[in-house]
């Protein structure tokens, strides 16, 4: 989700390259993914049917999912809120971005005994592949906006 959703806010950055709308569709966006990643959690625990009660089981961790998920998308729109140059709260979105991937590596390669280095260099790579495309897309149809499609 982290990498779909910075992806997205770095296309509308640069499509919009408005601080208002760029918070706008994050909002949207995020309330959508929150749910859809809380309806996901939710029916993977309740399939899983390995507890001794799936049903509150799958309520937590659809309940965790979704808050985490949310909390993401707060702080990656908070930027865009309180600075008026859409590149500049971009840039701090970024840093952000990096600061979340530190803490997840770490977590996971904590939690399956992996190396932090693989699951970092993995999932920022990933992120910044995403940002790249989601970068072209947004400059392109910037350019088709301006030009008046």
């Amino acid at each position: 989700g982290l990498i779909e959703f910075s992806g997205a806010l770095v296309g509308f950055s640069f499509a919009l390259a408005n601080n208002q709308l760029v918070v706008l569709s994050g909002l949207i966006m995020g309330v959508a993914a929150s749910l859809s990643m809380t309806s996901s959690a939710y029916l993977q625990a309740r399939n899983k049917d390995d507890g001794e009660n799936p049903k509150k089981e799958s309520r937590k961790a659809a309940f965790y999912t979704g808050t985490a998920y949310f909390i993401v998308v707060l702080i990656l729109i908070a930027p865009f809120l309180f600075i008026k140059d859409v590149f500049l709260a971009l840039g701090i979105m970024g840093i952000a971005v990096v600061l979340i991937i530190v803490a997840i590596s770490h977590y996971t390669s904590t939690l399956f005994k992996r190396s932090f280095g693989k699951q970092f260099r993995e999932m920022f790579l990933l992120t910044v592949g995403v940002a790249v495309v989601a970068f072209l897309i947004g400059s392109v149809l910037r350019r088709f906006i301006n030009g008046g499609i």
